[in-house]
């Protein structure tokens, strides 16, 4: 089974980037056989942290003095989604120290050698955090030489502007809302809920026929507060009425997201998604 999850191949690149290669297992797909949108967040987190230990700052570094890594902002775009068994690679580099922010960008490749095609692309600002306060260092720079780029560049060169709070629901557009439990197992390193659980949470509420019928093409996620074990999460989404300038309104759909604390409704976490609409690709036991 080694072999289905190699993350031994890895290789630096001019210009300061990491790229690292991987396997679609078979626990990383949907009834489908494409790999599931937590699945690649975590192939990019894999890669991240790949990267972090190579320039000194991984986590284990930074928790021996007593900082750690706080994920803030994830923008997904996708061309296609691999399959179960198809290889793929993984770049990332520091692009950019923007205020408390470190951006991290990537690249998603179907691992073919020089003929290998770019299938994805990513951006994500990380707060440097303080264990002890349990707050964002204030001049990050001073600690993330490292991560200064000599020769900044950007895979997915969009601001991270604020999402949208999630509106009330109506007749035409009703929120879909359903349970999220917690368990231990979702814990990280950090002692909190790791952001590729919060990932699947967005997308449980995701109404069965459109995610039967189309593919994600792109994921934003604003990670607003921390959820621990013993939380009691809410999931919710509904249709996003903005019109959409990249493609056709009859083959799109857009959403809204967002995952809150059952018991203070406390907001954790706003998303927005894109969808496109293909034939029927998965099979789903209601």
């Amino acid at each position: 089974m080694d072999d289905l999850f190699d993350t031994d191949a890895s290789h630096t690149r001019e210009g300061g980037s990491l790229r690292q290669s991987y396997r679609i297992r078979s626990t990383d797909v949907d009834p489908a056989g494409r790999a599931t949108t937590a699945a690649l967040v975590e192939l990019l987190q894999e890669a991240a942290h790949a990267d972090a230990n190579r320039l000194g700052v991984g986590i284990s570094d930074l928790m021996a003095r007593g900082f750690s890594w706080y994920l803030k902002r994830l923008h997904v775009r996708l061309r296609r989604t691999p399959w179960i068994g198809e290889a793929v690679e993984v770049e990332t580099w520091p692009a950019a120290v923007e205020g408390l922010h470190a951006i991290r960008d990537y690249r998603l490749f179907l691992d073919g050698g020089i003929d290998a095609v770019e299938i994805g692309m990513a951006s994500s600002a990380w707060l440097l955090m303080d264990v002890a306060s349990k707050k964002p260092v204030r001049r990050p720079h001073e600690q993330l030489g490292a991560l200064r780029p000599t020769t900044p560049r950007r895979a997915l060169d969009v601001p991270f502007d604020k999402l949208p709070r999630m509106p009330d629901g109506d007749d035409s557009s009703p929120i879909v809302e359903r349970p999220f439990p917690l368990r231990r197992a979702d814990l990280d390193l950090n002692r909190h809920v790791n952001h590729g659980v919060i990932v699947e949470a967005l997308l449980e509420a995701v109404p069965s026929d459109l995610w039967c019928e189309a593919e994600l093409l792109e994921l934003e996620v604003d990670f607003m507060a921390e959820a621990k074990p013993g939380d009691s999460l809410v999931t919710r989404c509904r249709p996003c009425r903005e019109s959409d300038p990249t493609g056709p309104e009859d083959t799109q759909t857009r959403l809204l997201h967002d995952v809150i604390c059952a018991g203070d409704e406390r907001e954790l976490v706003r998303a927005r998604s894109r969808w496109v609409v293909e034939a029927p690709i998965r099979n789903v036991v209601e």
